[in-house]
């Protein structure tokens, strides 16, 4: 099974990483393929991540 990985990153807070990765996750669950995203650093956070709402809210929003 032929398996694609994308990596997102940028220079700088608020570049729109999380934006970015929720965005092409969607328009790829969209097209019937099977996408799943992952958070593995996260710098400056206490407690929960406003982050993972925001790619999980624009899964379902449109």
């Amino acid at each position: 099974m032929k398996q694609n990985v994308y990596f997102i990153s940028g220079i700088d807070t608020d570049a729109g990483k999380s934006y970015a990765t929720g965005f092409l996750a969607r328009e790829w669950n969209n097209a019937g393929k099977r996408t799943i995203t992952q958070k593995l650093i996260q710098t400056g956070n206490v407690g929960h991540s406003e982050d993972i709402d925001s790619i999980v809210a624009s899964w379902v929003c449109r």
